[in-house]
């Protein structure tokens, strides 16, 4: 595409919407994932090869972004359940005191339990 040429990013981006209504209406709301997977297609389809590798590096370096993002608010969430006592599994644990290792022992509990859980989906 060049960057610089409006007129021709205007119909792209105008292929886009028609491939999208047609495939969605105006029922459905498509997620992210399947409008970016239009704009691939759309972008093939009309020879802008360079245009695609560069949108694919950058979904893949968002999709990197949003599961460090997830994954930060689940260590925050963690760790604010078990120092605000709210984890139901702080008052059950009688192997542990409130601490900074129960503390530790929570945290990587967590962690391994969420690991062998997607390990097992797969």
């Amino acid at each position: 595409m060049g960057g610089k040429d409006y007129a021709q990013a205007q119909r792209i981006s105008d292929m886009v919407l028609t491939v999208l209504e047609f495939n969605y209406g105006d029922e459905q709301v498509p997620s992210v994932e399947e409008v970016q997977d239009v704009v691939e297609k759309v972008l093939i389809k009309n020879g802008h090869a360079k245009t695609r590798k560069a949108f694919i590096l950058y979904r893949e370096q968002h999709r990197k972004m949003r599961e460090t993002r997830d994954m930060a608010s689940y260590i925050n969430g963690t760790m604010d359940g078990y120092l605000r006592q709210s984890d139901w599994r702080v008052q059950e644990n009688s192997n542990s005191g409130y601490s900074l290792s129960g503390l530790l022992m929570h945290g990587a509990g967590s962690v391994v339990r969420n690991y062998t859980l997607i390990m097992l989906s797969f």
